[in-house]
Order: C-alpha cells, then structure tokens, then sequence
C-alpha cells in the first residue's frame, strides 16, 4: 500500500488544483523523512528502477522546481522533530542551569556582602554605642556643670550678665540684677545701654571694648557709673571675659559689682592717711624742732660749761708745782675733752646749730667734715648758690632738708662701700636742689617699691613721704654697680 503523502501528492494533487483548493496542507507526520518526491517501482520491474534514476539525475534544479511547483502545490509542515525537543530542552536546560548557577553565584557573592556589612554595621553599631554612651556622660556631666553654675550664679551678690555682640544685647542675666530694680524677664533682648548713667558711658564701654578686642586681651576690669531702675545713680566694677568663634568675639560675660561701699571706706581710709602723714610730719617737726632745742642746749649750755672747765683746769696746771695734782689735773683735761667731743658728736648727731647761725650750706659741710673722715670716705661739697639769687627756707624748710641729706649721706656710709661722696647744692627758678652721688655698689631702684619696708629701704620711703608731704620729691637714680645719686627737690620762695 503506498505511503500517505506520496498518496495525496500523486494521487490527490490534480483533483486539488481541479476543486481550486488552495489552502490544504499536509500536516501529519510521516516516515518518509524530507524527502518530497518519490516514485514507486514494481519488484518485477527492476531495470526501471536505473533507468528512473538516471533520468531523474539529468533534471537540473530550475526544471526539478518547476515540475515541483507544477504537480506538487500542496504544502507540507514539518512538525516539531524529538531532535528539535531534546536540543530545545538542552538549551533551555543550559539557559536554566545558567540561571540557577548565577543565581546561586550571586547569592554567594551576597552573603558575602551581606556578612561582610553585617559585620561593619555591628562595629559601627558598636562605635555608636559607645559614641553614644560618651556624649550621654558628657551630656550628663555638662548638665550637671550647667546646674552647678547656674545655682553658683543665681547665689552670687554681684550681677552677672551675658552679652551678645556686637549688639550688645543682653542674652542671660543672674537673679542679682534685681538689686538694680528690674526682673531677669524684663531686661533679655534689650541691650546694655538702660543700666548706664549716661549715654556716654554706654559709648565709652564700647570703645573700650573694641580696643580690648584689637591688642588681644581676654578679660577687662574697669570702673563705670550705672543707674538702678529707679534712677538711682552708683559705681560699679566691671569684669568682662570674652568669647570668640572662628576668630570673632561673639559674646562677653560681665560681672557687675556695687562698689559704692568699698569707695566709702576707701574715702575714709584716705581721709585717715591723709591725717595720719599729717600728725606724722607734725610730729617729725616737733621732734626737729625738739633735737634742734636740746642740740643748742648741749651747744650753748654743756659744750661752754666744758670748755670753760678745761680753761680753768689749764690755769690750775699752770699755778701748781706738784707732780701728783699736775698729772691728776692732766688726767681731768683729757677726760674733759673726751666729754667735749662726745657733746660735739651728739649735737651733729642731733641737728646742727650751724643751720641757724651760718645756713643750711654750712651744717652740710660741718657734718661732712666732722662724719666722713672716720670711714675713710672723701667728701666735698660744692655749692652752686654763691652770687644765685637768695631762696627763702623757713627754718622747718632747712631743718628737714639737712635732715635728708644726713640720712642719704648716711645710707652711703652704711650700704653703699663707697670711697668718694660729693654733695651739690643748686637753685633754679623756684626750686632748690640737693643731690648726694656715690660711687658704691648701688642698687635697683625697683626693689625700693611700696612701702620699703620689705627690702629695708624705710629710711628712702621715710624721705619720700615727707618731701612729698612739703611739696617736693625724692628722685633716685641707681643701679646695680653703678652707684647711687639721690636729688631732693622742694619748692621755695624768692626773697
């Protein structure tokens, strides 16, 4: 029985095209491969079989067309081969396995990522907690700061208030400002120029700030009037610290302090000083003028009475002829005269009758001559007032002035380890100058300071206080190894 296809294409194929059915297909499968025309040969005729082949192989490719075309226009569709199925299924298979290769590469590669930013993000974590832990203690410890500053200041006395600049507008004050009148809410936002006595003021501060600012000063002291809200006027001391952010001052914290009390008592305390040196120079007068007494009296009175005892004993000597009373009489005059220059000393160390008698050039020389001497010291005094316009010195005047200069000459006897002192005496318009120079060791001048007392320079301080207190100065120049001048200076009257 032959084949179907070969059926239909021999057999049906001219009925097809007869009927004009144009759209019939074959699309059955078969086992005949692809091959679309075949013929077919009895057993019994097998020389045909050669002859078919031969002149099937003499057909070219058009006329093989064109005789296809012509019997066999029934179109055939190959179906889906089991080859084409299992290559379809091996590439699908491929594509799958691909897929589910790269899906587990990929899940690999994203555990390892995943484990990897677990990891950074439990350090991570970890530095945040303890970053956090930190800022939590610091909070903490800042707060607590915080709170024991704002008791601290809310218990303080003095004002305390913070200063935003430059508008100067007040951004936090203590609760003191209520000794000025006014509530801590009342005064935030405003700026400072409410709590000074005048606008001046206000600007002066300003300037003073800014000039601060410029040389670089961290903290200012100063004094300024201020005014309470009742129009009540003080001084206050202002202290003011200032803050800075990238190089500019943004805010100032001031201390305010009412020093209306402590200028009070340093008024009274003045008052007292100035009373005090007053009764001092009083009674630095009346004991010179008490020395100067008791020094005439030992002049006039004991130095006559025993020079005028070793005149009569001279005589006595002279009318005597026995040795015994003769060396007695001897033994008398020197102890006499022992007692004379004893009372010549304690007059010089007293005050010099010689101010009175011959002026103050003159004691100066006398004292020269009479202390310096004995410790081998040279002194001269030169005196440029000869021919100068005659200066009127009130005894008091005088009487101070050789004190001083007894004083300072000797210092030098006593501290400088000098050989050679020279003393000066000038005028000028209005003043008169004494000036002692030495060349010894000399000193600081600096280390003289306050009082004195501390580097054992009372006897200058002393000096000072009282040439201030006639009007005058002390000037001191000294230095170590150079020796000392001391000039006292003091105004006085023309005659």
């Amino acid at each position: 029985m032959p084949k179907p296809i070969l059926w239909v294409r021999v057999f049906l194929n001219p009925l097809i095209l007869k009927k004009g059915l144009s759209n019939i297909k074959v699309a059955a499968p078969s086992g005949l491969g692809d091959q679309s025309l075949r013929f077919g040969i009895l057993k019994d005729m097998p020389e045909l079989h050669s002859i078919i082949n031969k002149g099937l192989a003499s057909i070219s490719a058009e006329e093989s067309t064109v005789i296809r075309n012509k019997y066999m226009n029934v179109r055939y569709e190959h179906g889906i081969s089991k080859t084409d199925i299992a290559r379809g299924l091996a590439i699908i298979g491929a594509a799958f396995g691909l897929v589910i290769g790269g899906i587990v590469f990929w899940n690999v590669l994203l555990g390892r990522t995943v484990a990897k930013r677990t990891a950074d993000l439990n350090r991570v974590n970890q530095h945040l907690t303890a970053e956090i832990a930190q800022r939590t203690s610091t909070e903490n410890a800042l707060r607590a700061s915080r709170d024991y500053l704002d008791n601290l200041t809310r218990s303080m006395a003095d004002i305390v208030v913070s200063v935003k600049m430059p508008e100067r507008t007040i951004e936090w004050v203590n609760d003191a400002i209520r000794t000025l009148g006014y509530e801590p809410r009342e005064i935030i936002g405003r700026t400072t120029e409410f709590i000074y006595a005048r606008h001046d003021d206000f600007v002066a501060m300003g300037r003073l700030i800014q000039a601060s600012i410029k040389t670089d000063k961290n903290d200012v002291v100063t004094v300024m009037m201020f005014r309470k809200k009742n129009g009540e006027i003080f001084p206050a001391e202002i202290t003011m610290s200032f803050f800075e952010d990238q190089g500019r001052i943004v805010n100032v914290t001031a201390i305010i302090r009412d020093i209306s009390d402590r200028e009070e008592r340093e008024r009274q305390i003045n008052f007292h000083q100035q009373q005090l040196k007053a009764l001092a120079a009083k009674l630095t007068m009346s004991e010179e003028r008490e020395r100067r007494r008791v020094a005439t009296e030992l002049h006039d009175h004991v130095g006559q009475s025993l020079a005028i005892a070793r005149i009569q004993l001279a005589s006595a000597h002279k009318s005597i002829s026995d040795a015994a009373c003769t060396l007695l009489l001897e033994e008398v005059s020197r102890t006499l005269l022992e007692a004379s220059q004893q009372t010549r000393h304690l007059i010089f160390d007293l005050s010099t009758p010689a101010i009175q008698e011959l002026g103050l050039q003159a004691a100066i020389k006398d004292w020269l001559n009479e202390k310096m001497p004995p410790h081998g010291i040279a002194a001269k005094l030169v005196d440029h007032t000869e021919g100068a316009t005659a200066l009127l010195l009130t005894e008091d005047e005088a009487a101070l002035l050789f004190r001083h200069t007894r004083e300072l000459l000797t210092n030098v006897i006593k501290h400088a380890k000098a050989d050679t002192i020279t003393v000066e005496v000038q005028t000028t318009a209005n003043e008169i100058h004494i000036s002692v120079q030495d060349n010894g060791v000399g000193f600081d001048v600096a280390d003289i300071g306050g009082n004195g007392k501390a580097q054992g320079r009372f006897g200058l301080f002393s000096i000072t206080e009282s040439m201030v207190d006639m009007g005058g100065r002390l000037e001191i120049d000294s230095a170590p190894g150079q020796g000392c001048r001391a000039v006292l200076r003091l105004p006085v009257r023309k005659e």
